[in-house]
């Protein structure tokens, strides 16, 4: 479990508390003891992620999680095909 202060975040009314798996309180530790002052979650340049990043990750994992799906069902999706999509798609806020 990890609470989230009020100050840590700009816009929340309250305090936040956050439930995390044993894996993810490990890993957030070990940043929190890395990085004792600021963001504790950074890029490999020791800056901190930014909510496009965050979300750039986020959209590869469900790519990923697609991919996977669509091969459980057999079905089969090209590189190619992707990345003649990807163009396509609006940019997040």
């Amino acid at each position: 479990m990890c609470l989230l202060k009020r100050h840590s975040l700009p816009r929340a009314a309250k305090d936040r508390l956050v439930y995390l798996t044993d894996e993810a309180l490990e890993i957030t530790r070990r940043q929190m003891l890395a990085y004792p002052e600021g963001t504790i979650f950074r890029n490999s340049n020791g800056k901190p992620w930014t909510t496009d990043a965050i979300n750039c990750g986020f959209l590869a994992v469900q790519m990923r999680m697609g991919k996977e799906q669509m091969a459980i069902r057999e079905e089969m999706i090209s590189d190619e095909d992707i990345a003649a999509f990807i163009p396509t798609l609006e940019k997040t806020m």
